[in-house]
């Protein structure tokens, strides 16, 4: 696969393409995206700047891994939150969109909040 990187996102090539190959599954542009198990934030860093959401709240439930998120990926629209995936405290329907890329195979259960509960009817999730 080969995907034009700007040279700041060229370290991370790999991981990119993950991500553009699995959000690309979903139209992302002018949606309320939430993107459960940010990690370091670099992938919602590159699909809030290329796919265009209206916006992208990343969410981790390691406090010093949003604190880097927030310091290192500063991009409108883009929000960093500290967040348990299992018990998300987004109000039901409040994304457009729920991306799960990397992180799913941690969770002890997959019912309840993970990962669709906070999209809305009209919405997608993508799991991978």
């Amino acid at each position: 696969m080969s995907l034009p990187l700007d040279a700041a996102d060229e370290r991370n090539r790999y991981c990119i393409q993950l991500y553009h190959r699995t959000a690309a599954q979903a139209d992302l542009s002018g949606r309320r995206v939430l993107e459960v198990g940010c990690g370091n934030g670099g992938g919602a860093s590159y699909l809030t700047r290329t796919m265009r959401p209206a916006s992208y709240t990343g969410v981790d439930l390691n406090q010093a891994g949003i604190a880097f998120c927030r310091k290192r990926h500063i991009v409108p629209g883009l929000d960093f939150v500290r967040g348990d995936a299992q018990n998300l405290s987004f109000p039901d329907e409040s994304f457009d969109a729920v991306l799960n890329i990397e992180s799913s195979a941690n969770y002890t259960s997959l019912s309840g909040n993970v990962p669709g509960r906070g999209v809305n009817s009209g919405g997608v999730s993508v799991l991978m």
